[in-house]
Parts: C-alpha cells; structure tokens; sequence
C-alpha cells in the first residue's frame, strides 16, 4: 500500500477542516450531521386544541445529542421540557413507557445524507484499494511480454 504523503494529508487536512467549519447553505451541498434530524416514534397519536396530531418523536442534534419531542411533521415539532413531558405524551398516545431512544441509523430516510457518504466513501475506499492492485497487474503484465 502506498503513502499517502505531505501533499495528501494536507489534501486531507484541508477536506476534514471544510468539513468542520461549513455549513450545508456555505457548502452548497448537504453535510453530515449538520443539522437537526426529527424521527417520529410512535404512530399513534395526540390530537390538540387547534386540529393538530403530536406523536411522540425523538430529535438529534448534529447526529449527537437526542431529546424527546412532540413530533407533528418531518420539519415541525414541539419541544417538550423534560423526559416527564416525553412520558406523559407516551402515555397519551398508548405507551406505558417511553421506548429507547431511536438509532439514527435505522432511518435512512431522516439520514440521508449520512448514508450517501457513507457510500461514497465506501466506494472511494474500495477504489483506491483497487488501484495497487491493478497497477501491479499492469506492471506484471508489461514485463511478460
């Protein structure tokens, strides 16, 4: 396997800091864990005054931090105050406890952009695992011949 070298982990060095620093409107393009992800819970609900349904949801904060929350859509929710708040929104809705705590990665479609990275990374990895292997192949087969 080769080294990477100064030029490269200054490449590296570069991509991790604008990685860092930005932020998904600066970018241009969607950053992992840069904002806040709702996932909703359960799907039995709690009507409210104005003709609103408020599910029980948890939301995360850059992939990190996770709270409970009254969950009406996918971009609107209700902060509730503590977990008491949490347990009583879930008994409403039929739970006699809260649940754990959702793993953010069993929902691709709240992280999407996680899993497209996470992809592309997987594919740039497998290609410059690929890349010796084939340049060795060639060299091995310029010298046979």
């Amino acid at each position: 396997m080769q080294r990477i070298g100064k030029a490269g982990f200054a490449l590296l060095a570069l991509i991790a800091m604008m990685f860092a620093l930005a932020t998904p409107a600066a970018a241009g393009v969607p950053i992992p864990c840069a904002s806040e992800r709702t996932i909703k819970v359960h799907d039995v609900g709690v009507g409210v005054s104005d003709g609103m349904t408020v599910y029980l949801g948890y939301k995360y904060t850059h992939c990190i931090r996770g709270a409970w929350i009254g969950y009406v859509d996918s971009t609107t929710y209700v902060p509730l105050r503590d977990e008491d708040a949490a347990l009583a929104l879930a008994q409403a809705s039929g739970l006699s406890a809260l649940p754990a705590p959702p793993w953010r990665l069993w929902h691709p479609r709240a992280f999407w952009v996680e899993w497209l990275w996470a992809a592309l990374g997987l594919f740039g990895l497998a290609g410059s695992l690929s890349a010796p292997a084939r340049r060795n192949q060639t060299e091995a087969g310029e010298l046979t011949t």
